[in-house]
């Protein structure tokens, strides 16, 4: 009797004690590393045998998600930087887009099935999980922490404004962001010789296209016949660090810059969201308006145009800023930035400049929460910043303070 009750008491310790590390983690920021970020998350709860659930294509371009070993969680909803860090400084609960349902944000654990997810910094892959057909959301709610390719003081949630300092995750930078400028798909109007001929987005360029969200096309190839030809601005949302690495980049001032962006329709469709397929028309947008992830304007970059699409009365070719983990299928549609392409190589030695350092930032005081944010942060830092198309910092040769200063 006694060795029952002794079995029995011991089994009821071994659950309580696993009911009380049981610990869920809300995570939400930036969307250029989110692959880094879920492919730490798969790694320590467990690679290829944690669950996961996500809403949309793939796991890896996922903006909604939930990991789970059975016994801790991991919620993601990736909305941008900016966003991000403003939802931990003042405790808002975290939407899937600036102004959008907070109802919506964070996908409950009853969305997992038996699928597994698994991640490998070799091959820069994230996979696996199962698609919520169906999603199930829990309450609105905050965020623990915020993945942010920018630093809290470059926004405007800034700690001198706020007077909040939020708390980095140790080891300060997670690793490096990199930023491409690209191009849309060809129009079927556009000869094959004046698409080809946009190769180069100059920092100067850039901020006329910014200003002006339309430039004839022969500004920036020289060739006086390309004025029958219009470029247009495809861009991110002022909660985007994606943004605010772009307006610090190229001059034009702070992520809350006015900006003449455009979104791509199908019809009432939007390519961007998923529900259209192809160009057709192009909405302008507010000046701080644009799209919430770098995977909704990758939509639009790989999306074919139709031929009766017109800006202006002319054809167009779309151009917008993205993280490399979001950049368009085809590698020529990738441009180079002042002349460089954008390669590690010229990132780790300083010709290339188009990039910011990665952060995780959190208020929580919760010990257990914070050791699992650490972790996460810590496994992108040491091992997992490549698979979103970044760089370690230790294969850096160059630093810089921060977002579009000198690169030395």
């Amino acid at each position: 009797m006694k060795l029952i009750k002794t079995l029995a008491l011991g089994t009821l310790a071994l659950a309580l004690a696993s009911m009380a590390s049981a610990v869920t983690v809300k995570v939400t920021g930036s969307t250029a590393f989110r692959a880094s970020l879920y492919a730490s998350i798969i790694n320590q709860l467990g690679n290829g045998t944690v669950k996961a659930a996500y809403v949309g294509s793939s796991l890896a371009g996922a903006n909604q998600a939930v990991f789970s070993n059975g016994t801790d969680t991991v919620q993601a909803c990736m909305a941008g930087s900016v966003g991000g860090i403003n939802w931990i400084v003042n405790d808002v609960n975290v939407a899937t887009a600036p102004g959008g349902n907070t109802a919506t944000a964070w996908l409950s654990v009853s969305n997992i099935t038996g699928a597994t997810a698994t991640a490998s910094s070799t091959t820069s892959a994230v996979t696996g999980g199962s698609v919520a057909a169906s999603p199930v959301w829990d309450a609105a709610s905050i965020a623990d922490f915020t993945m942010s390719d920018s630093l809290q003081d470059s926004t405007p949630y800034d700690s001198g404004t706020t007077g909040i300092t939020l708390t980095g995750a140790a080891g300060g930078n997670l690793g490096v962001v990199q930023f491409v400028m690209a191009k849309g798909t060809q129009h079927p109007l556009i000869p094959a010789g004046s698409y080809n001929a946009l190769t180069n987005m100059s920092a100067l360029a850039f901020q006329n296209l910014a200003n002006q969200g339309i430039v004839p096309l022969s500004y920036f190839t020289g060739v006086a016949t390309d004025n029958a030809y219009n470029v247009v601005l495809v861009g991110r949302d002022n909660d985007s660090g994606t943004r605010l690495a772009t307006t610090f980049e190229t001059g034009l001032g702070s992520v809350d810059t006015a900006m003449s962006q455009f979104r791509a329709f199908d019809g009432a469709n939007d390519v961007g969201s998923g529900t259209g397929v192809v160009v057709k028309s192009l909405t302008g947008v507010l000046p701080q308006a644009g799209y919430a992830s770098g995977s909704q304007v990758k939509k639009v970059l790989n999306a074919a145009v139709d031929s009766t699409a017109l800006v202006g009365g002319k054809p167009f070719i779309l151009v917008a800023y993205v993280g490399t983990g979001d950049k368009p299928t085809a590698a020529a549609q990738v441009l180079t930035y002042n002349g460089y392409a954008q390669n590690a190589t010229a990132t780790q030695n300083g010709q290339y400049s188009f990039w910011t350092y990665e952060q995780a930032y959190y208020k929580t005081t919760d010990a257990a929460k914070i050791a699992k944010i650490e972790a996460i942060a810590g496994g992108v830092q040491s091992t997992y910043a490549t698979v979103s198309g970044g760089l370690l910092n230790s294969s850096m040769l160059v630093s810089r303070g921060s977002e579009g200063t000198v690169v030395f």
